[in-house]
């Protein structure tokens, strides 16, 4: 019987709550990490998509170059941006 995630998010959520992701500049963490929460697997597969291009590209960790939205956007943004450039 296999176990189903609670949460999903975009990053290692305990790096970034003991911020760790902060000290390497990588992260706001003005933003509560429940503010980076995806809603589905789906949602999960649309941010891989959207900054990776492919599962094995994200498994790689080669992600898109340029980034296709602007991180000056809104610190959501910059922060995903950041992270997933990391």
């Amino acid at each position: 019987m296999g176990l189903s995630p609670k949460r999903v998010m975009p990053f290692d959520s305990g790096a970034y709550h003991d911020k760790i992701m902060t000290r390497e500049g990588h992260a706001h963490n003005s933003l509560p990490k429940e503010f980076f929460e995806l809603p589905t697997l789906d949602a999960a597969r649309a941010v891989v998509g959207l900054f990776f291009g492919s599962n094995l590209k994200y498994y790689d960790e080669v992600p898109l170059q340029p980034t296709p939205v602007d991180p000056s956007s809104n610190t959501c943004v910059e922060t995903y941006v950041s992270l997933i450039n990391r």
